[in-house]
């Protein structure tokens, strides 16, 4: 049905169409929501951009101290490997002279003539042995740890 003021194809009775009102109206709609956004969006930016330069400021007096080189850890290696014993002497050897705080363990005899001997670690990084009374050779293994390195070592002594 149509309004007085209006006929059957949309035409009001000033022999003009409804439509392009429409059109404008929609206009001015979107037009007023971009000038909402776009003063709300320019009010907040320099909200935003404050607290993001104090953020900044913030981190900037902030010392951050330089990331320190790692020193290298020390291998435990034994300084002598070889040595000759007296038969019933004694004789200590320096197996880790110059690498300090290197612990000695784990010292025990591996072969040797037979006969009574015996062995110490010192904590100066030497071994103490007592030969037997009997010429041959001594095969002594030890394990030495330094800052958390485990090394195997061995030390072979020819008792003569």
């Amino acid at each position: 049905m149509t309004t007085p003021l209006q006929t059957k194809h949309g035409s009001n009775a000033r022999g003009g169409s409804d439509r392009g009102a429409t059109a404008v109206e929609y206009a001015l709609i979107v037009a007023g929501v971009a000038l909402v956004l776009v003063g709300g969006l320019q009010a907040l930016g320099g909200v935003i951009g404050s607290v993001f330069d104090n953020q900044a400021s913030a981190l900037a007096a902030q010392e951050i101290p330089p990331t320190p080189t790692p020193t290298p850890t020390p291998t435990p290696t034994p300084t002598q490997t070889t040595g000759s014993v007296a038969k019933k002497g004694s004789s200590t050897i320096s197996v880790l002279s110059g690498v300090t705080g290197a612990v000695l363990t784990g010292a025990t005899i591996a072969c040797e003539p037979s006969g009574s001997s015996s062995i110490t670690w010192n904590a100066n990084g030497s071994i103490t042995y007592t030969a037997p009374n009997k010429s041959g050779t001594t095969v002594i293994r030890f394990t030495n740890v330094l800052n958390g390195v485990t090394r195997r070592a061995t030390l072979t002594l020819t008792i003569a």
